[in-house]
């Protein structure tokens, strides 16, 4: 069978797969998002569905619903406008878009989506593709490394929906970024090898793609990445640590230059931005993070994200799924790194930068760094397990390796004992302390983040209930897994090798049902007319985008999330403008400047929002004109009105403003604000632009437009990208036309 035809094959299973897991979803039926959240968890978003009670199918990945849905609606609304959302005008009285920490709004696969379907098949295949790409990068890598088809195939799917992407579901920028992470090592590995130009201009542009798909969190995983292909490169093929080194940092400018526009903007935006990072104080429990992260071969030990979770109580919730993609796949990983002294060559040096990915996982979410890398770096680790449970599956059915009977044995009496343990204990002795954990859970959270979200104390019962079934043998991804390590005990333990390899594929295959399952059951799926409900609008949200026209802006800062009317940024999906929000990174803004800063009400918003027994109560401001521009004395309103306003640009009438006088903008400001005329544009502190109209200013008419700081710069970097790409192809093409003719 020749190369194209495994892929065909690969990408086939995989679309079946994709076609089983996500059904529906495929053809737009139902939205791959949490939309339960709304009615169960929202006040004001009964309206979505009035029988809701309250329990949301996975209330983890909330972000989902109320930060990347309404935005990605936002930006795919914007692109099918003919503009590049920079700017979003509705939260936090104005803030960058597509440069905010968890956006994915420049993802490739996701604009290639948002260019050819309907928003929310769009939205769907973003993931569906995806995941079907990072497979595919998978089994080309293990290809590349002599792994045969069928086991490439099994642990490619396996990495494909494995916890280090499922359980990251709702941040998209992670497997938007790491995807590419397989093709890279494939075009480093070629340039020790094979054409170093020409790999070189493919490395760089896989670079550029994992910038454009990610952030300045997801970036910092290429340099880690980048280290452990070098140090490998040193330990194990010292001769070519030149030109590993000189691949990586050529491949490293070119995407930089390639990806300059979202790069410039990213970097400007946290420099700006206000947050603090402060040490983990918890540094003991937090040690504790590495060794249960090894548990993933049986995860249900600790809970699920349907039960209670007691990894939580060492700052990392659900750090035990994170590296789970199979039992028997987790063991045959632990059989390759004991041959790190014996492999040489190609193999060698894939084994050891395999552990070193898996070793800079556990120093990060064991140390402080796990405050700035987070445990969502666990896909470095994931590259790793994937690539040393092939190269020993390969060993083992090649006969040239084959685990001690003791090490299978402790293995296999290990997950028995965890799964006949933890099923004993959740069956006979949870029972007894059911009502204390309850009782305990209630007490602290009253004074805890969830008292946001009062509703979620519907959800407890339910969770304190599933215990049993999620940790036990009740639940049957952990039934399976322990047949599968059954099956694979017993195919390690035969002596004939017929059997030995059937036995082995079978545990393998078994043992990647599990991951599937899980992934099936955590990630969202839900109705399309959900969607459509909350599209349209409910009463409330109606209500107050009528109020809230020409531009006027809403506080609610004062009610609690889970009865806002726009919780977080779901003001981007209705076009209102709001001085709340949600994300990691802020510019100095109104929100956050009145808390040291004095302001008059009118400079804060035209209508407040206050609670009112079970409802919320709008309340309009008492002074007159818009917030958004007030004169600098006397607290009055600017005689001005807006016109158009889109992400990027703000048109005003200014035929009452006489010339010279001057007024302030309370929208937040930032670098790239620019007047077309008739203006002069000076920031005044805190967070505020003044305004001053020039005395030849006659037109009545001013536009303010945002224009990234560094868009002059945007056309030569990436032209100068480009440059290097065409010249490293050029320079391999005529490399290797020299030897040849020199042959």
């Amino acid at each position: 069978m020749s190369q194209i035809q495994k892929v065909v094959c690969f990408l086939t299973a995989s679309l079946l797969l994709s076609a089983l897991i996500y059904r529906d979803a495929m053809w737009g039926e139902s939205l791959l998002a949490p939309l339960d959240l709304g009615p169960d968890l929202f006040n004001e978003y009964k309206f979505m569905d009035p029988s809701a009670d309250g329990i949301p199918e996975n209330h983890h990945i909330i972000d989902q619903f109320t930060y990347d849905l309404p935005l990605q609606y936002a930006i795919y609304r914007s692109y099918h406008a003919g503009q590049i959302p920079w700017w979003d005008p509705y939260t936090y009285a104005g803030r960058p878009l597509l440069a905010d920490a968890h956006i994915n709004g420049t993802d490739p696969i996701r604009l290639l989506c948002y260019a050819a379907l309907p928003f929310a098949e769009a939205y769907n295949w973003n993931y569906i593709l995806r995941g079907i790409v990072t497979g595919l990068g998978m089994f080309l890598l293990l290809s590349s490394l002599q792994v045969r088809p069928f086991v490439a195939g099994v642990l490619a799917l396996s990495y494909q929906y494995a916890g280090w992407f499922t359980v990251f579901f709702g941040h998209p920028w992670i497997q938007g970024s790491f995807l590419y992470f397989p093709y890279l090592w494939i075009v480093w590995q070629r340039c020790l090898t094979k054409s170093f130009g020409a790999n070189v201009a493919l490395g760089g542009i896989l670079c550029g793609m994992i910038f454009y798909a990610g952030n300045l969190q997801s970036h910092t995983y290429l340099p880690l990445f980048t280290l452990s292909f070098i140090a490998a490169a040193l330990l194990k093929n010292r001769q070519k640590f030149p030109t590993a080194l000189g691949a990586c940092a050529l491949s490293g400018i070119i995407g930089a230059l390639l990806a300059f526009p979202v790069l410039s903007n990213q970097v400007e935006f946290y420099l700006v931005s206000l947050r603090s990072n402060t040490i983990d104080q918890n540094w003991l429990s937090r040690l504790m993070a590495a060794p249960v992260a090894l548990c993933g071969f049986y995860p249900w030990t600790f809970g699920s994200f349907r039960t209670l979770d007691a990894t939580r109580l060492i700052g990392g919730g659900g750090v035990a799924f994170n590296l789970f993609f199979g039992a028997v796949a987790s063991f045959l990983a632990f059989h390759s790194a004991t041959k790190i002294r014996k492999e040489k060559g190609e193999a060698g040096m894939a084994i050891c930068q395999s552990l070193l990915l898996i070793a800079i996982y556990l120093l990060v979410i064991a140390t402080p760094a796990a405050v700035v890398l987070y445990s969502r770096c666990a896909g470095l680790a994931g590259l790793g397990l994937t690539i040393l449970a092939g190269l020993a599956a390969e060993a083992i059915l090649d006969g040239r390796s084959k685990p001690s009977l003791r090490v299978v044995r402790s293995f296999v009496g290990v997950l028995l004992a965890l799964a006949l343990v933890s099923s004993a204990l959740s069956w006979f002795v949870y029972p007894s302390f059911k009502e204390t954990i309850a009782r305990k859970f209630s007490s602290e959270e009253k004074g805890s983040s969830y008292g946001a979200i009062p509703s979620i104390a519907k959800l407890r019962p339910v969770q304190i209930q599933n215990f049993p079934r999620e940790v036990s043998l009740q639940n049957p991804e952990a039934a399976i897994t322990l047949v599968a390590v059954l099956v694979l005990g017993f195919a390690l333990t035969t002596q004939r090798t017929n059997r030995l390899q059937r036995l082995l594929l079978v545990a393998l295959t078994l043992s990647a049902v599990p991951v599937l399952m899980f992934h099936s059951r955590f990630k969202p799926k839900q109705p399309i007319e959900l969607w459509e409900r909350l599209l349209k609008g409910g009463p409330r949200q109606l209500e107050a985008i009528q109020q809230l026209q020409g531009g006027l802006r809403l506080d609610e800062s004062n009610v609690l999330l889970s009865d806002m009317v726009f919780p977080n940024s779901m003001a981007c999906l209705y076009q209102v403008h709001a001085l709340y929000g949600y994300s990691a990174l802020q510019p100095p803004s109104l929100l956050l400047s009145n808390k040291n800063n004095t302001f008059p009400d009118s400079w804060r918003a035209d209508w407040f929002a206050f609670p009112k027994q079970s409802a919320v109560n709008l309340i309009q401001a008492s002074g007159k004109g818009s917030s958004r521009f007030r004169l600098t004395a006397d607290d009055q309103p600017a005689t001005v009105r807006i016109t158009t306003e889109t992400h990027n640009k703000l048109v005003l009438d200014t035929s009452s403003m006489a010339a010279n006088q001057v007024f302030i903008r309370t929208d937040t400001w930032y670098p790239g604000w620019t007047a077309h005329q008739d203006a002069r544009l000076a920031r005044i502190e805190p967070c505020f632009t003044k305004i001053e109209m020039l005395p030849n200013g006659i037109s009545g008419s001013l536009t303010l437009e945002y224009v990234p700081t560094y868009s002059p710069f945007f056309l030569p970097a990436i032209g100068s990208g480009v440059f290097i790409v065409i010249a490293c192809f050029f320079g391999g093409f005529v490399s290797r036309h020299h030897l040849r003719h020199r042959i």
